[in-house]
């Protein structure tokens, strides 16, 4: 299976970027260039030139079992389920795992199971040692299934009725043997547009850009756990979950597993098909978060989560750090080139940000005007970094959904 695949897509092109597979015995050992890690501090520019999924023009018969796991998600699995259970796609089912709910996900699904032969509803047995919650339910969802193609998405997502469809189309027109989409983010109250647009830039750019995850010459490999489609026989050769059973970041670490293998990977832009809103508040912005960054690259040390915290004060407060050098410096009668220089620049990195954040703002799709608050919300972001370090160094961990999870 692999060996086929691997031959499909050394004859294919993928984003304009030779699709001739990486050897598993030199992948780890190429470099990314100095040019390629400079390009990946243009947030923008990188959203801009992320491949799209076009609409399927040619049906697939190929079948899929979408996988949700589903903890205390009584706010949004309806909708989830339903958007899943109305796609134009023929030879499908969708299985929802309940990881052990305490609300009233239980019922919810279980009044949708009996509206639809499509939908199964499976418990999660109790976490054995050493795995994490979803990676576990992965696990479980993906043990029952006989399907081509596996789709793991997550509860608070809601699906395009062609989502599916286009999904697997573009899939095989390529000879992917995964597939992950980035989803539109969902933002309507003033923190969730304030905050998330620089949380969002932070944690995906993280490690590599979607450009680099696609070139199969490049080591960098991401995914978006919130639409995963992997082919079942190239899963379950590479060991199911089993791998990556206690690695919180999973959706990076199946990326990293399968392209390390061999396989053709490619992260796409889905915000046409798939859609989430994570939090809705200030507060699940904060816990949310913390979790994430906490699980960037593994576990975060408390000495990384500090670089990284002052890296990204930096980069929210060195522009208007030289603006008041510059007044400082002219109040001072200090020569006035110096201040000039100090006061031009500082104005051009203020200028800088706001683009960014206009820039940013417009790809989740909210109003430009609210790119003025990124310094804001990079100071929320490296709050959130420092509390996750500090929980790191007191060896508290991070709690979610009940669990504490590292």
């Amino acid at each position: 299976m692999r060996q086929q695949h691997t031959s499909e897509a050394q004859r294919t092109v993928v984003g304009g970027v030779s699709s001739a597979a990486p050897r598993s015995a030199s992948f780890g050992k190429r470099t990314v260039s100095l040019g390629t890690r400079l390009r990946r501090l243009n947030l923008v520019r990188t959203a801009r030139t992320t491949v799209s999924v076009p609409p399927a023009t040619i049906p697939s018969t190929s079948s899929v079992t979408v996988i949700v796991p589903a903890r205390n998600e009584e706010r949004c699995i309806e909708e989830c389920v339903r958007s899943l259970l109305s796609q134009s796609y023929a030879n499908y089912e969708v299985v929802v795992v309940d990881d052990g709910s305490e609300d009233a996900t239980p019922a919810i699904l279980k009044r949708l199971e009996a509206e639809s032969v499509r939908l199964r509803v499976i418990q999660a047995p109790p976490l054995p040692r050493g795995w994490l919650g979803q990676t576990w339910a992965w696990e479980t969802g993906t043990g029952q299934a006989t399907s081509e193609w596996l789709l793991l998405t997550d509860a608070d997502t809601q699906h395009h009725p062609g989502a599916l469809a286009a999904a697997i189309a573009f899939a095989e027109a390529r000879h992917l043997d995964m597939l992950s989409l980035m989803a539109r983010q969902t933002l309507v109250s003033f923190w969730e547009r304030a905050v998330m647009p620089a949380c969002l830039a932070f944690v995906g750019h993280a490690g590599g850009s979607p450009a680099e995850t696609n070139d199969p010459h490049s080591p960098v490999a991401k995914a978006n756990g919130q639409f995963l489609l992997i082919r079942r026989a190239v899963h379950q050769s590479l060991g199911g979950c089993v791998p990556i059973r206690s690695i919180g970041d999973n959706d990076r670490a199946v990326a990293r597993l399968v392209k390390g293998s061999g396989y053709r990977i490619m992260l796409a832009d889905g915000r046409d098909w798939v859609q989430t809103r994570m939090y809705r508040s200030l507060r699940e912005i904060w816990g949310g978060f913390s979790r994430i960054v906490s699980f960037i690259d593994g576990k975060v040390s408390s000495a990384r989560g500090f670089g990284l915290a002052a890296l990204t004060l930096g980069l929210a407060v060195w522009p208007f750090g030289l603006a008041g050098l510059a007044l400082a410096w002219r109040d001072t009668g200090t020569a006035y080139a110096w201040w000039w220089v100090a006061a031009l620049l500082g104005v051009l990195g203020i200028l800088g940000q706001v683009a960014t954040g206009v820039g940013l703002a417009r790809w989740v799709r909210i109003p430009p005007a609210y790119g003025l608050l990124r310094p804001m919300g990079l100071l929320v972001l490296v709050l959130i970094i420092l509390n996750s370090a500090f929980q790191s160094l007191l060896g508290h961990g991070v709690a979610w959904k009940g669990r504490r999870v590292v």
